[in-house]
């Protein structure tokens, strides 16, 4: 009998990057998003010594955030890479790449093309979930930032 066939690959002692478990540290930062969330915080800063899983959690808990009335909030993580010199478009054209926004790469685009462009993918997620407000996580190096849109979300069918 082969045994090895009767272990799944995700089990983590095969793959031990991919265990999470849920600490009570983690509940504690989940109680804190849904808190800044519910009161209409603006946003918010995570810090901590590297390594220690922040960006961790905050992947286990971005489809696990809800407004009052447990609608799902839809969240898009993406990752601000360190630049000589940063640039607004370095910011939206990476946003754009993490949200697998099709645009063509040869021809010069500014700025607010990419902006509307992202805009467009958010507000496709919310329409996906129905959410009447729309919010995301920024995650840059050291720190995340939480950003509540400004824009009050009514769809008509």
């Amino acid at each position: 009998m082969n045994r090895q066939a009767c272990v799944p690959q995700e089990h983590p002692v095969y793959n031990p990057l991919e265990l999470q478990l849920r600490t009570p540290e983690i509940n504690r930062l989940h109680e804190t998003l849904t808190q800044w969330l519910w009161t209409g915080a603006t946003g918010g800063f995570i810090k901590g010594s590297p390594r220690i899983g922040k960006s961790t959690a905050l992947e286990m808990l971005a489809n696990d955030l809800s407004t009052r009335t447990k609608n799902p909030i839809p969240a898009h993580m993406f990752t601000v890479p360190p630049r000589d010199r940063p640039t607004i478009r370095a910011i939206y054209r990476n946003l754009c790449i993490s949200a697998d926004i099709d645009f063509n790469k040869t021809r010069q685009i500014n700025s607010d093309i990419l902006m509307n462009d992202f805009y467009h993918f958010l507000m496709d997620k919310a329409r996906q979930t129905e959410s009447k407000q729309l919010y995301y996580l920024l995650m840059k190096c050291s720190g995340y930032i939480l950003i509540k849109s400004k824009y009050s979300l009514n769809f008509t069918t």
